[in-house]
């Protein structure tokens, strides 16, 4: 079963992404997080989403 919420950690290995990429895309705002504790936890819907409509424009700061 995929969990509902994703560690950053997670998220990236879920998106083939580098940890750093996943940070810029929520410092953008292009992935939404919840907080559970001290935790910053990604919903599987933000993934999924993200995935479908993959990287219509370059992450911030990663000179792609």
């Amino acid at each position: 079963m995929d969990p509902i919420l994703y560690s950053r950690k997670l998220a990236a290995q879920a998106l083939s992404l580098s940890l750093r990429s996943v940070d810029y895309l929520v410092h953008d705002g292009r992935l939404k997080t919840v907080r559970v504790g001290v935790k910053t936890m990604i919903p599987r819907d933000e993934i999924m989403t993200f995935a479908k409509h993959g990287l219509s424009t370059p992450i911030a700061g990663t000179g792609k």
